[in-house]
Order: structure tokens, then C-alpha cells, then sequence
């Protein structure tokens, strides 16, 4: 529960900051776990990259180390859900 509130405290300030700088991206970790090649070129295209750039990247697949899910307490999966709904490498729908 520590490392939960800690994380909630940071990212709680962090969209407060943050949310409306156009300049600032949040990216979501989880997406990129689980698609790490989409999540780059999601970056190359802010960054306004050739996508034969985004190609060239080389990486590695892992898997988060926590999943948030709904048995959390409610303000941690809210605060993660507008965090997700920010992220420039979310998948909408």
C-alpha cells in the first residue's frame, strides 16, 4: 500500500501540473509492455519522425511489474484512468 500511495501522490501532482501543457506527453507504460513497436511509433510521430526511423529502433519485450486493475481502491484506478486517457500511446476504443 506504501509504494501504491507514493505513486498516487506523484502522479496525482504530475497530471495537476501537467495535464494542459502541450508540450508535456504522458506515455503509459502498460502499452508499451504490451506493444512496445506501436508505443515508438507513436513517439516518432510527436517527434515528427520518419517512420522508417520508429522501424530502426530496436528493443525488448517485457511485462509490467504491477497490473492496475478495478480491485484497487477506487482513486488509484481513476487517477490511472485519466493518466491512460492522456497517454499519446493509448488504445482508444
Amino acid at each position: 500500500g506504501y509504494w501504491l500511495e507514493v505513486w498516487y501522490l506523484f502522479y496525482s501532482k504530475v497530471i495537476e501540473l501537467y495535464a494542459d501543457h502541450r508540450d508535456f506527453h504522458f506515455i503509459c507504460y502498460e502499452e508499451f509492455c504490451k506493444d512496445p513497436q506501436r508505443s515508438i511509433e507513436c513517439i516518432a510521430t510527436l517527434l515528427n519522425l520518419s517512420p522508417k526511423v520508429a522501424k530502426s529502433i530496436h528493443y525488448s519485450k517485457f511485462e509490467p511489474a504491477i497490473v492496475i486493475d478495478n480491485s484497487i481502491e477506487p482513486k488509484f484506478s481513476h487517477l490511472y484512468t485519466r493518466l491512460l486517457k492522456q497517454s499519446i500511446n493509448r488504445v482508444d476504443g
